[in-house]
């Protein structure tokens, strides 16, 4: 989608890199493990508004993004399971529902 709609490849692949640099992953795995949703960060409210920009961005520069859609479902699971108000990742309980945990 980055290149489909005109963004400096060099500047994304940073961008990449700075994501994964970030230390907060780490607590967030930690966090994911421990099944702790409730200390939020950022809620699944704003995440789930963030993904449809996302969405609707790809949909207008016609470059599908099928994962950002599997997350986007995973969403309204929960936010149609009352979830708005937890971290974003609370998505991982949603995953365990899906799969009979």
């Amino acid at each position: 989608m980055a290149e489909k709609s005109g963004l400096d490849l060099q500047v994304m692949n940073e961008l990449i890199d700075m994501i994964f640099a970030y230390p907060g992953l780490k607590q967030y795995s930690k966090r994911i493990r421990n099944l702790d949703f409730d200390n939020v960060g950022f809620d699944l409210s704003t995440a789930f508004k963030d993904i449809q920009l996302i969405l609707e961005t790809s949909t207008e520069v016609r470059s599908p993004l099928q994962f950002a859609s599997i997350v986007n479902d995973k969403y309204i699971a929960a936010l149609a399971n009352n979830l708005e108000k937890k971290d974003w990742i609370v998505t991982y309980k949603i995953t365990r529902m899906l799969a009979g945990l």
